[in-house]
């Protein structure tokens, strides 16, 4: 939505005392080059337009009418392609999904600190995830689907420090295509940023009854939106988004709401470094085992076809036609290899294969008798 610049200027106000308290901040933004790039009227009236919606009246009704609309629909095709196990699928619905524009409109009102607008792009992201999870968990409850788990949803319960990654890349891009006015970027930042995915994912999970891996899920969520919103702030705020006289007027407000958001992404990368460590010694502790199985079956060959980790315990599904010899001297050189005791479970089926040879006991018809009756069909 275009703004007058007398109502940029007007929100957002503070006292006396916090002008100059502001004043400060903004001359130390400026030393350190914060805010030093150049944007005129005219750039930052396009970049409104695209952060933010008009907040009253029919216009407004029609916005909310549209987010809804393609919202349901992002649901309806990422819940499908989760159950299908289609990663194709879940692309499309981060493509069609409307929540980056909340959240960019949420970054915006932090570097200009607009409160009213940070509200109300706050409750339009909250109805948005509410709205999700609960349609998300409802579909699972109602559309009949396989019990095992897929991968598509298993995926999204473990977050790792790599998400944190991904998302801060996709919020620097995000940040840098609005200040830019680069619209190719957008459908790359969708599917980089993954919104609904894990609020889908943890709807389905809330509905089976898997809270321990819906809480994952959400966290996925609220790291994905945590460094998005630091990430665009700052692009915006060092592309020159905010003017110097608001950035001096509401400068420790500003730098107050940069600072609780990057404490947040601090706090969420505690539990995603545990999970990184976590899954670094599962993928080491699976390499270690396939390595020894192979070594342990050179002189009666198994084929693995399953590794599992079930807390401390190892299991080891293996196919073959001759018994496998005593599992002991592999779990001692499995243990030797990860450097600790464990636990091994090894189950072995048998395979079998027959030969039989079918006589036709019929008419025998000649091929030149067949073939010219199915070229009639084929004409």
């Amino acid at each position: 939505m275009a703004e007058s610049s007398s109502k940029i200027r007007s929100e957002g106000a503070s006292s006396p005392g916090g002008s100059h308290a502001g004043g400060v901040i903004g001359d130390r933004w400026r030393r350190w080059g914060l805010g030093t790039g150049k944007m005129t009227p005219e750039e930052r009236r396009t970049t409104l337009e695209q952060l933010y919606i008009t907040p009253r009246g029919q216009e407004f009704r029609r916005y909310l009418l549209r987010f809804v609309v393609l919202l349901l629909a992002s649901v309806l095709i990422a819940w499908c392609g989760i159950r299908a196990d289609s990663t194709a699928v879940v692309i499309g619905a981060m493509l069609v999904a409307p929540l980056m524009e909340p959240i960019l409109g949420i970054a915006g009102a932090l570097v200009m600190n607009w409160r009213m607008r940070l509200l109300r792009s706050s409750l339009v992201l909250l109805m948005g995830g509410m709205i999700t999870i609960a349609v998300a968990a409802l579909l699972d409850l109602v559309i009949p689907h396989s019990l095992i788990l897929p991968r598509e949803l298993l995926a999204r319960t473990h977050p790792t420090l790599l998400d944190l990654g991904v998302a801060l890349g996709a919020g620097i891009a995000a940040g840098y295509a609005v200040a830019k006015r680069i619209s190719a970027a957008a459908p790359g930042v969708a599917v980089a940023v993954a919104l609904v995915p894990p609020l889908v994912a943890t709807g389905i999970l809330l509905a089976e009854q898997r809270f321990g891996l819906a809480l994952n899920a959400l966290l996925l969520f609220g790291t994905n939106l945590a460094a998005i919103l630091l990430a665009v702030s700052l692009i915006l705020l060092l592309s020159g988004f905010a003017p110097e006289r608001a950035r001096e007027k509401a400068g420790i407000s500003v730098l107050a709401s940069l600072t609780t958001t990057s404490l947040a992404v601090v706090a969420m990368s505690v539990p995603l470094a545990f999970y990184t460590d976590t899954l670094i010694e599962r993928n080491t502790i699976r390499d270690a085992v396939i390595d020894s199985v192979n070594h342990w079956s050179r002189f009666s060959p198994q084929e693995i076809f399953n590794v599992r980790l079930q807390d401390e315990l190892i299991i080891i599904d293996i196919a073959g036609d001759i018994r496998p010899r005593s599992t002991r001297s592999l779990a001692e050189e499995i243990a030797s290899r990860v450097g600790h005791d464990v636990d091994l479970r090894v189950q072995w089926i048998q395979s079998e294969s027959s030969q039989v040879h079918g006589r036709f006991r019929g008419e025998r018809r000649a091929l030149s008798r067949v073939l010219p009756r199915s070229f009639e069909y084929l004409h």
